[in-house]
């Protein structure tokens, strides 16, 4: 993952349908929605999610189903249909999961309805607007500039309540720099990657440390196993929460107290599990993870094979929240890099320095020795890149694992998937 903060704000189709009514007075009633069906049924999830719409308890999210009772009054329009209305745009990547870079376009709207599903999912994982955080997060920038931004750092902490860890460059000393910071701060709330936070637990163990207790931690960015959950709660004394998204798709779901199984965001993304052929596959059977997200006018993503393996479960979790759930997620591997330093790099960065580079069809970072990272890079132009930018990605590579770690840049023609079909797109063979 894709890692996001979140923010409230007034949706803006309020706006649209006020447009379109100045233009058109005169409505009609439409017929009252029909009412979800109760009972499950299996293959697609559009069939899932019909099935699945059931009211929501007072703990949980707002009711996913629609009365039969509720009247819907829509515009009586003529001439030309009314468009949504524009907004401001930003360009994103994809996060590099499956080693093949894309450019994407996310509008304003589309920012917004992800920050709000954000907050109120994450008060699944006993987080709240406003509680004190510390998120032990990923930013090449912050290791390049070694600062944060006088700004950023005034916004985080001051109105967001949030206070930054590098998770990309982390020694045992630095690590138990963060310990001290966490038990100074006391946060309500830990978001991290799984494999950073799972580091911090060992060195906590390994070194009998005192760590302050917190009401949850939410991982994301990483494969949590069971085994990683157990050893994590164990050490920090409170529920581990595995958050699913994507930089392309943004928030997708959070797993809940009752069970380790990913809550979908169905008010905002529609799921489908299908074999290698595209057929849509039955409950509890593993698949391809399709999504569709259902807010991004500007650049619609249809049907996005994201990369990842799942499978769905139509049965109501006992928390009594009515969504559909992901059993599993099966791939997002990500290596840990060392240097001769003794400081784990986490693979994150060096896909990061992949962001929004032209002409790369798919890529992957192989540590081979302490001392040398090979790069295969498939291109679609089959050129290789400029000498400028290898020299760029090479400084940037060695001023984290040392200035006299080889580069070498490999062209290929294909990069293999593994056996779990995904492509890993970083390999630490001494880690």
């Amino acid at each position: 993952m894709t890692g996001s903060d979140s923010h409230a704000a007034a949706d803006s189709a309020e706006h649209r349908r006020a447009n379109r009514t100045k233009s058109s007075p005169s409505t009609k009633t439409a017929p009252p929605a029909p009412a979800a069906s109760s009972s499950a049924t299996s293959g697609g999830s559009g069939a899932a999610s019909r099935a699945s719409l059931t009211p929501a308890t007072p703990n949980g999210l707002p009711a996913a189903t629609h009365s039969a009772s509720r009247v819907v009054t829509l515009p009586t329009t003529t001439g030309e249909p009314t468009l949504p209305r524009p907004t401001p745009a930003a360009t994103t990547t994809s996060g590099g999961t499956t080693g093949e870079p894309i450019e994407l376009i996310h509008d304003e709207d589309f920012k917004i309805r992800s920050s709000a599903a954000i907050q109120a999912f994450s008060e699944i994982g006993d987080s709240y607007a406003g509680n004190k955080k510390i998120r032990l997060w990923g930013e090449e920038n912050l290791i390049l500039r070694g600062k944060q931004g006088y700004f950023n750092n005034i916004k985080n902490i001051y109105l967001k309540n949030t206070f930054f860890q590098n998770a990309f460059r982390l020694s045992v000393a630095k690590i138990k720099k963060y310990i001290k910071e966490i038990n100074l701060i006391k946060p309500r709330v830990i978001y991290t990657y799984v494999h950073s936070i799972y580091e911090m637990a060992r060195i906590i163990k390994r070194y009998k440390l005192n760590i302050t207790s917190v009401d949850s931690i939410i991982t994301t960015a990483g494969v949590l196993t069971n085994k990683m959950r157990n050893f994590i709660e164990n050490i920090f004394k409170c529920r581990v929460f595995n958050f699913y998204g994507s930089r392309e798709t943004s928030f997708t779901g959070i797993s809940c107290k009752n069970s380790n199984k990913i809550h979908i965001n169905m008010y905002q993304k529609y799921i489908e599990i299908v074999d290698n052929n595209g057929k849509a596959l039955k409950e509890h059977n593993a698949g391809d993870l399709i999504i569709t997200p259902l807010f991004n006018y500007i650049m619609p993503l249809i049907r996005y094979k994201i990369g990842d393996k799942g499978s769905i479960d139509y049965n109501p979790c006992s928390c009594g929240r009515g969504l559909i759930r992901l059993e599993s997620v099966i791939g997002r591997t990500v290596d840990i890099f060392k240097n001769k330093r003794g400081e784990l790099i986490d693979g994150e960065y060096f896909t990061h320095l992949f962001y929004f580079l032209k002409n790369i069809k798919r890529f992957q970072i192989i540590q081979e020795k302490i001392d040398e990272i090979n790069i295969n890079i498939v291109t679609f132009d089959k050129n290789q890149f400029k000498k400028s930018i290898e020299t760029d990605l090479s400084s940037k590579i060695k001023f984290v694992m040392g200035n006299d770690c080889k580069i070498v840049f490999n062209y290929v023609s294909n990069i293999e998937q593994s056996l779990s079909g995904k492509i890993r797109y970083t390999i630490s063979k001494i880690s």
